[in-house]
């Protein structure tokens, strides 16, 4: 009598056996090929309701006893009762090898797994130290930026303070060379008006030449005083005669020109638009230090004019002034340069030696 696995419905158990006796009698019987395919049937059977290898063990092994019990069975029926039964075992071989390489695949799928969340936790813990160090970085810099701005504010804070000085003073020293610029004009018109008689023709022209030149010192001391009252203030731009501007510049270098004896030439100078108080003090400073770093060798010739090649003036907003001469040391041996660029809002003017 088989026994059956109590966790296993009874019924089902009984028929599979039912069934299995059946098969592996006939094919012990006969031999027939239908027969012993049975077996893989009642394999696929005893798998799918869960009946183990010792319950269909027992029913083999019980049912092979029977029939030998009943009639002695021969070799070959012996032998074809075996061959059932391994053919039957085939089954459950094929399942077993399909459950370990299911096994080696799960456990392989297993470790990747575990890979892949070691590595997602290697990632996050890296993606947080960058987060940190980047947030330090950005709170590092940060101070750095204040710190920056802080050092700008009080500069400019300084720089205000400078150049508020500087307007105060400029505006003092302008104001008090008004009254002796205005004396020695009077002086020198009193002059003329008293003893122009007396005076012979050269002593008349140095006369007028020395009236114009304080006439010019005084327009220099009121554009002064104005540049001194707008300093903080942005320079309103207005047309300048820079030929003009220029000559004014040579009578007013007369003396230093003829203590050294250099040849001043001015070409045609076009009309700019800029501050002539600042576009004065760059031609003077040129003009000057032309002069000044002269070659005692030979007789010093500065021309003023405009650089070969230059745009227009009424095509474009800036132009280039060439200020050369003769035995002058300061670029290359041989020229200085001075660019004029003006806008519609400031002039920026600027020596290049």
């Amino acid at each position: 009598m088989t026994s059956f696995d109590p966790d296993i419905d009874s019924g089902a158990q009984a028929e599979l056996a039912a069934q299995y006796t059946e098969q592996v009698t006939a094919f012990a019987a006969t031999g027939n090929s239908a027969a012993l395919e049975a077996a893989y049937d009642i394999g696929r059977n005893a798998l799918s309701i869960g009946l183990s290898l010792v319950d269909i063990s027992a029913i083999h092994y019980s049912t092979l006893i029977r029939q030998n019990g009943e009639q002695p069975l021969d070799r070959t029926s012996f032998l074809r009762f075996e061959t059932f039964y391994l053919e039957f075992l085939t089954i459950y071989d094929m399942a077993q090898r399909g459950y370990r390489t299911s096994l080696v695949k799960l456990r392989q799928k297993m470790a990747e797994r575990e890979r892949v969340e070691q590595d997602l936790r290697f990632a996050t813990n890296e993606l947080a130290r960058q987060r940190d160090a980047l947030d330090a970085e950005v709170i590092a810099r940060t101070r750095q930026i204040e710190a920056v701005a802080e050092d700008l504010r009080r500069t400019n804070a300084r720089l205000v303070d400078a150049s508020c000085e500087q307007a105060e003073f400029t505006y003092s020293i302008s104001h008090d060379m008004k009254s002796p610029t205005n004396t020695i004009w009077m002086l020198l018109d009193a002059l003329r008006e008293d003893h122009e008689d007396e005076l012979s023709p050269d002593a008349l022209d140095l006369l007028d030449s020395a009236r114009e030149t304080v006439q010019r010192m005084g327009r220099l001391t009121e554009d002064v005083l104005e540049y001194s009252r707008t300093i903080e203030e942005e320079i309103a731009p207005a047309p300048v005669d820079l030929g003009q501007l220029c000559r004014g510049i040579v009578k007013d270098l007369g003396a230093d020109i003829n203590k050294v004896g250099a040849q001043i030439v001015i070409r045609d100078l076009p009309v700019v638009v800029g501050s002539a108080l600042q576009l004065r003090m760059l031609f003077q400073n040129l003009l000057s230090n032309a002069i000044k770093f002269r070659s005692t060798e030979r007789q010093a010739r500065i021309e003023v004019a405009l650089r070969r090649g230059s745009p227009p003036v009424r095509r474009a907003s800036s132009c280039w002034i060439t200020a050369s001469a003769s035995g002058l040391n300061i670029t290359n041996g041989s020229s200085a340069c001075s660019s004029v660029c003006t806008t519609a809002k400031n002039t920026r003017a600027a020596a290049l030696a």
